[in-house]
């Protein structure tokens, strides 16, 4: 599988509203920065689509280390897409990200499955 790294926007997009939705090789996808453990800042992505009704999820709250989907509540770990809460069952998709200088990298794949809008809410 070809996986590279590939530039999603500005470090200072994230510094100012700690999150950031992107698209790169075919994958939307939802970069967050979040405090780390040691007071650092840790840079996550994840697939912006709900696994429940393939929902985007970057209008959803932030509550901790997880992202709600803004349509049914569903709750997906930011670190490594874990579902965390019904009405989802499974996982979404996490990317390995970074920064690197002033650009924001994530590492895909050469491009995505094709999804099937359960409600023709994702675009």
């Amino acid at each position: 599988m070809d996986v590279r790294w590939e530039r999603v926007g500005e470090r200072a997009v994230l510094t100012d509203e700690g999150r950031l939705k992107a698209t790169a090789r075919g994958w939307h996808l939802l970069v967050v920065q979040m405090a780390g453990e040691a007071g650092d800042a840790a840079v996550f992505a994840v697939e912006n689509r709900c696994s429940h009704a393939t929902a985007r999820l970057d209008g959803g709250e932030i509550d901790g280390c997880h992202i709600v989907c803004p349509l049914h509540g569903a709750r997906f770990d930011i670190r490594d897409g874990t579902c965390a809460g019904p009405p989802a069952s499974q996982p979404i998709r996490s990317f390995p990200a970074r920064i690197n200088g002033e650009d924001v990298e994530v590492a895909v794949p050469e491009k995505p499955p094709m999804a099937k809008p359960k409600f023709g809410v994702f675009n």
